[in-house]
């Protein structure tokens, strides 16, 4: 199973829509529930009753969503072996893997995007401890991922129950870069570019 959040960053809004008649708005990156709308009528449901609408939500719209399934032991090991090789937040692959090898987090989403890997979303510029990380989706806009201080690591791309006051990206510019230490006289970006797919950023974000 695969669910298309996305984060609307200046409304600070994470909402799935499944289509027409069906809609959800994580709370706090869901820590404090998922606001349900069906046939126009509106519930909340809890964080510890997620997962239970996942398993409605698999039998009643895979054709949308997939089938929810759980990784197998050897799968299981794989990945973790794969995660040992990275230090930021490794998640483990308890909410199913995609078929292109990335762990599902606990509200469906590609942890690939999470973790913007393979700068799928944006380039990364630098990144700065205690300030941010500084990236850029097409070489001129900048935007920054900030530092957070109770989890002593940087933001992720949206909020969670690890980071529920996720702010997203938010805009920085070159004179904030020099600020704080970063060369940008070297032509750090053009090579990247490529790696960037705006339709994929587009799908998951609104940004600022």
């Amino acid at each position: 199973m695969e669910l298309n959040w996305k984060f609307n960053i200046p409304e600070q809004k994470l909402s799935l829509i499944i289509n027409d008649d069906l809609s959800y708005i994580a709370l706090k990156g869901a820590q404090d529930g998922i606001v349900k709308t069906y046939n126009g009528e509106e519930s909340t449901i809890s964080y510890e009753k997620w997962p239970n609408e996942k398993v409605w939500l698999a039998n009643n719209f895979s054709d949308i969503v997939g089938d929810l399934s759980r990784p197998t032991l050897q799968q299981q090991e794989d990945y973790m072996a794969y995660l040992s090789t990275f230090t930021d937040n490794p998640v483990p692959p308890a909410f199913g893997i995609s078929e292109d090898g990335w762990a599902y987090d606990r509200m469906q989403r590609k942890t690939k995007w999470l973790q913007n890997a393979d700068s799928c979303l944006m380039v990364e510029i630098g990144r700065i401890e205690n300030v941010g990380i500084f990236e850029t989706p097409d070489g001129k806009n900048i935007y920054k991922r900030k530092w957070c201080d109770y989890e002593n690591t940087y933001y992720n791309t949206m909020p969670c129950c690890v980071f529920p006051d996720n702010p997203g990206w938010q805009k920085s510019s070159i004179e904030e870069l020099e600020e704080n230490g970063l060369d940008m006289t070297n032509p750090w970006i053009e090579e990247n570019i490529p790696n960037v797919q705006p339709d994929l950023l587009a799908k998951h974000f609104i940004l600022p």
